[in-house]
C-alpha cells in the first residue's frame, strides 16, 4: 500500500470516528424523551470528544493519550452534570453560547493532550 493509500485510509477512518457517533447522538437524542437542555449536552459532548478523537488518530496507540483523554472525559462530565442539574429543566441551552464553550473547552483540551503526548517524549 503507498503512503497516499495509506493517508486515504486513515483519513477516512478519522472522518467516520467523527461523524456516526455525532449523527447518531443527534438522531438518537432527537428521538427521546430526555429533557432539551439534556439532549443538547449529549450531543456536545458526543461532537467534541469524537472530534477529539479523530484529530489526535496518530496518538490513538499511545497510553498516554487514552490516559489523558479519561482524565478530561471525567472532568467534562463532572461539569456537563452540574450544568444539566442547574440548567431550567426542558429548556434548551442557547446555540451561541454552548457554541462558545465548545470552542474555548475544545483549545484547552487539544492544547492539554497535546502537551501530554507531545512535550513528554510522546512523540
Amino acid at each position: 500500500m503507498t503512503n497516499e493509500e495509506q493517508y486515504a485510509k486513515s483519513s477516512l477512518l478519522q472522518w467516520v470516528t467523527f461523524i456516526v457517533p455525532t449523527a447518531c447522538a443527534y438522531w438518537l437524542m432527537g428521538h427521546s424523551g430526555i429533557a432539551k437542555n439534556w439532549q443538547d449536552l449529549v450531543v456536545y459532548s458526543v461532537l467534541l470528544f469524537s472530534g477529539l478523537i479523530s484529530l489526535f488518530r496518530p496518538e490513538w496507540n499511545k497510553r498516554e493519550f487514552w490516559v489523558s483523554l479519561l482524565g478530561v472525559f471525567l472532568l467534562h462530565t463532572f461539569a456537563v452534570v452540574i450544568v444539566g442539574q442547574v440548567w431550567p429543566r426542558g429548556s434548551p441551552i442557547p446555540k451561541l453560547s454552548l457554541s462558545i464553550v465548545v470552542l474555548v473547552e475544545a483549545m484547552l483540551v487539544l492544547s492539554f493532550l497535546w502537551k501530554r503526548t507531545h512535550a513528554r517524549g510522546g512523540t
